[in-house]
């Protein structure tokens, strides 16, 4: 796995998301803590939660349409040196008076957020080669499961000990890091057609026409999902898994207090033990992923997750869960990396952009359905229920799966590169 940072390009984009990562997990836990220092209400704590989730559903799909319109590298670039500017405004933030401010800063950085996220899903496969992409992608995961586990001790310590001017400082600096990272890549990007106006005519771009053509574009990677069976399966299955997400999310603290009869330590020790098997699976990831084949592989990781989260929540020993919560952190980890290579490979770069734009978006809004039908069946059920539907979910989001044609990573063809915005009167460039 750790071979594929020879490549200096891809070196360079992990270094700097590992840092910007570390230092977003430092903010995830420090800013509802400040937020619930300032007021004293959970409810305004809360507000930042839906201040980060609004974005994600709205502008996802809208990012992907620019990951394949501009240089994904400047798109990235532009997006942390933005960030690391917003952020400062939260140095302002004094007194409750100024919470508005607050939460303009977190749906700010989220809508950012949106744009940077399908540019880097879809630059990966253009700085590595194809062998190389799921040790980059297990990479990736690993990164992610490090700045998860140190991320929230460190922001803690960092907040008790020196205030919040901390957190932010260090989490503004960690996005120049990343942009600086990212300016040193050097790598021969594929052009994009676009069509011109013809000889002699002058196009007129009016708004109502720019987000015609936007809108247009957007549907176009739209249907190229719906066209490859493997994309299908994995909106489908990834879709579904992420509604039983959503009922978990709502009850992790009921599940801790009445399952398990426990603290907020003891939640603390559940998810620990899960981000270390997602951890020690990054690691191994290139092996497993290359032995199986991936239909088999996710099909295994999200049906034996949802067995595990039905026995958890039945067999309320802690020890057992602990493990239990291990192996399916690590079991997420082989099905996410195995998803998203697949959609990397089997997607055209002119397309990969806006097909990993709409990806983002789905999950969001799936979370967003799961979390609905957990708050209105929580008087109507028990936790218990409620959770063991979230388990079946899990299990049975590894039935779309089977879709997936029966292959190996190594053997899937390069996509065919279709004509991006082709049909497309008004060429669109960042101003």
């Amino acid at each position: 796995m750790f071979s594929v940072l020879r490549n200096r390009n891809f070196a360079l984009l992990w270094s700097g998301e590992l840092i910007s990562t570390l230092g977003d997990w430092l903010m995830v836990l420090a800013l509802p803590f400040y937020i619930f220092d300032l007021t004293n209400s959970v409810l305004a704590t809360g507000g930042t939660f839906i201040a980060m989730s609004v974005p994600r559903l709205l502008l996802g799909s809208l990012g992907g349409v620019f990951a394949d319109r501009w240089d994904r590298r400047l798109v990235m670039i532009t997006t942390n040196l933005l960030r690391a500017a917003i952020l400062l405004l939260l140095l302002l933030v004094h007194s409750p008076s100024l919470l508005w401010l607050i939460y303009t800063v977190t749906l700010l950085e989220s809508a950012i957020s949106q744009f940077f996220m399908p540019a880097k899903n879809a630059l990966i496969p253009q700085i590595v080669s194809s062998q190389e992409l799921v040790a980059a992608n297990s990479l990736d995961s690993f990164s992610e499961a490090v700045t998860r586990l140190l991320g929230p001790t460190i922001g803690g310590a960092l907040y008790a000990f020196l205030g919040i001017i901390s957190i932010v400082a260090i989490d503004s600096s960690s996005y120049l890091i990343a942009a600086l990272c990212l300016l040193l890549i050097t790598f021969r990007p594929q052009v994009r057609a676009q069509a011109a106006a013809p000889s002699g005519e002058e196009t007129q771009v009016t708004p109502k026409a720019l987000w015609l053509n936007l809108w247009h574009e957007l549907v176009d990677g739209l249907r190229v999902v719906r066209k490859e069976p493997v994309l299908r399966a994995i909106f489908t299955g990834m879709g579904v898994m992420m509604v039983g997400e959503g009922i978990l999310d709502v009850l992790l603290v009921a599940f801790t207090r009445e399952i398990l009869h426990g603290n907020a330590s003891t939640l603390g020790w559940i998810m620990a033990a899960q981000g270390v098997g997602a951890l020690l699976a990054s690691v191994v990831s290139q092996q497993v992923i290359h032995r199986l084949q991936p239909r088999y592989l996710i099909m295994l990781s999200f049906g034996i997750m949802g067995l595990f989260l039905i026995i958890i929540i039945n067999t309320p020993i802690f020890a057992i869960d602990l493990v239990l919560m291990a192996i399916i952190g690590a079991l997420l980890v082989w099905g996410m990396v195995t998803a998203q290579t697949l959609m990397q490979k089997t997607t055209s770069d002119s397309y990969r952009g806006r097909v990993f734009g709409s990806y983002n978006t789905v999950l969001s809004l799936m979370v967003l359905i799961g979390m609905g039908i957990s708050s209105v069946c929580a008087g109507l059920f028990s936790t218990a229920v409620l959770l063991d539907i979230s388990g079946a979910i899990f299990a049975l989001s590894a039935l779309p799966f089977i879709k997936i044609p029966a292959m190996s990573l190594a053997s899937i063809p390069s996509p065919t590169e279709l004509p991006a915005l082709a049909e497309s009167p008004i060429p669109v460039k960042p101003s």
